[in-house]
């Protein structure tokens, strides 16, 4: 992974996602990704995308953030932070795209990167409780209990009837960054 591009986040204003029903494409292809979502098939998902993607000019910037999800859904982290980066250099303050890319880069071991976009989301959209959970991840990953536990308490004063949140909090507590028996 290169290195982010430094963003002024003063600068970015918070892309509004849209529904999908929403977006100007094929209302086919809209059909055709709800049944593979409903069946769970995301594969075929993906091969819907990455064929609508290729084929058109202009697609629309959710498209490349479902697209990012499915991958990261299936574990191709790679193919996930690619479809985000493409959505990004479209749409700089598309937040949810900015938070899975950070949660992608987490998985794939590049802490400096996935913190600058973690903290770019939550910058972002400061309600949101999504980048602060994610940070906690990352922040687990590098072996920083103060850090982790900050973004946990973070991440439920935003979201503060969320009892994964809360379950998390508890163990971290309890068991510091160990696994729980």
């Amino acid at each position: 992974m290169k290195e982010p591009t430094p963003h002024r986040s003063y600068r970015i204003r918070r892309y509004p996602q849209r529904e999908f029903k929403e977006l100007p494409v094929d209302w086919r292809l809209i059909e055709a990704l709800d049944m593979h979502y409903a069946a769970g098939n995301h594969a075929g998902a993906i091969r819907i995308l990455r064929e609508f993607i290729d084929q058109q000019r202009h697609v629309p910037v959710e498209l490349y953030f479902a697209l990012a999800r499915l991958y990261c859904r299936i574990g191709c982290d790679e193919q996930a932070q690619a479809a985000a980066l493409s959505a990004i250099a479209r749409e700089p303050g598309y937040q949810e795209v900015l938070s899975l890319l950070g949660h992608s880069l987490t998985r794939t071991k590049d802490f400096e990167a996935a913190g600058y976009y973690l903290r770019l989301a939550a910058a972002l959209n400061p309600q949101d409780y999504t980048p602060w959970a994610r940070l906690s991840n990352l922040y687990t990953a590098t072996g920083n209990l103060d850090a982790t536990l900050m973004a946990q308490r973070e991440a439920i004063r935003r979201k503060p009837h969320c009892p994964m949140l809360r379950r998390r909090l508890s163990e971290l507590i309890l068991f510091g960054l160990d696994d729980p028996p």
